[in-house]
């Protein structure tokens, strides 16, 4: 039996037979790690912020803002009033004000660990994608590359760009894997 604290131990993706269930689990796990790493270091990050820092460049308040008007207009978010996105983000804000009970402080703190929840997921649909294309390559690299790029926290928090970026990646893996009716309803 190999000792399997040794890299050449390890069960790689594509492996079958005694232990197929502890490949396929450990596979998963290769897969879903940066994208763990990447939501624990933004919750940390996002703990250690000063509440100033997540809102001083960025959108959040003017999002507060904005619910807050829907609020006070009977739950129609952004009625009468013209935006250029689904309004997916709108009533995603609104039921987060809600939550927070109309608190500016905590809306911006469950929003700002919402969008590292998208992001992680984003990661995550990356590997994914990655693994999909590029079957005998080793995806770290590129997703490496990719997490740097999120651990950002201005890329993430300051907007909701990890929402949309969601739904292209989650559209993109479901045509890669030819289940075209989930594809057209995620897009």
């Amino acid at each position: 039996m190999p000792i399997l604290h040794t890299p050449d131990a390890w069960p790689q993706s594509g492996q079958r037979g005694r232990g197929s269930m502890l490949t396929s689990s450990w596979s998963a796990m290769r897969r879903a790690g940066p994208a763990l790493g990447l939501l624990l270091y933004r919750l940390l990050l996002l703990a250690a912020l000063p509440y100033e820092a997540l809102t001083s460049y960025g959108d959040l308040r003017h999002f507060h803002q904005l619910a807050q008007l829907a609020t006070g207009g009977g739950g129609l978010p952004f009625f009468g009033h013209w935006i250029e996105f689904p309004p997916l983000f709108s009533y995603m804000s609104l039921g987060l004000n809600t939550l927070a009970g109309g608190s500016e402080h905590a809306y911006v703190y469950a929003l700002a660990a919402l969008m590292a929840c998208f992001d992680a997921a984003n990661l995550y649909l990356f590997v994914r994608i990655l693994n999909h294309l590029n079957a005998g390559e080793e995806p770290w690299p590129r997703t490496w590359c990719y997490f740097a790029f999120l651990a950002l926290p201005a890329i993430g928090w300051w907007t909701f760009e990890p929402l949309g970026v969601f739904w292209l990646l989650l559209t993109l893996i479901l045509v890669l894997e030819s289940r075209t009716t989930a594809a057209g309803i995620a897009a």
